[in-house]
């Protein structure tokens, strides 16, 4: 057995060796790692999860994902899984840096552009045929001659 110090309250429990932790209890544990978030966790429901089960008039399914458009404590859209989450970041973050949702980032260059001039390979990489055939020059093997060529 060993006594820890909890990193929240302060107070000194015995933990097994095994169980190391910096907090006395899982309650501490949330309330420091949630001290951050302008949510407040009500039991291990967060406030925007309850309001929604509210306006719903039943639970949602824990695969809903919840996306707020002004920080948390703006206005939310319900998601119905994480990729339709992903992608409204996504678009967000389009929308922030080019002025236009539609725009994507090439992977090689960086540089943002339309999708009519950019490639998207399985829903992932996004990137200019372009840069893309320049990064294959750069890996490429030269050349050699086949074995029944002859020298000249």
């Amino acid at each position: 057995m060993i006594t820890i110090i909890c990193k929240k309250c302060g107070k000194k429990k015995e933990h097994f060796q095994s169980q190391v932790t910096k907090y006395c209890s899982p309650k501490c544990y949330h309330e420091d790692r949630y001290k951050g978030n302008d949510y407040k966790k009500l039991g291990f429901k967060r406030e925007d999860r309850l309001l929604i089960e509210k306006i719903l008039g039943y639970k949602p399914s824990p695969k809903i994902k919840i996306h707020h458009l002004n920080g948390k404590n703006g206005e939310f859209v319900i998601c119905e899984d994480q990729k339709y989450h992903m992608l409204l970041h996504l678009r967000q973050r389009a929308y922030k840096l080019t002025g236009d949702p539609r725009k994507r980032k090439c992977n090689f260059c960086k540089q943002w552009d339309g999708l009519d001039n950019l490639y998207v390979y399985n829903n992932k990489t996004v990137r200019h045929r372009y840069c893309y055939n320049n990064y294959q020059k750069q890996f490429k093997k030269p050349e050699t001659r086949s074995w029944h060529e002859k020298e000249e």
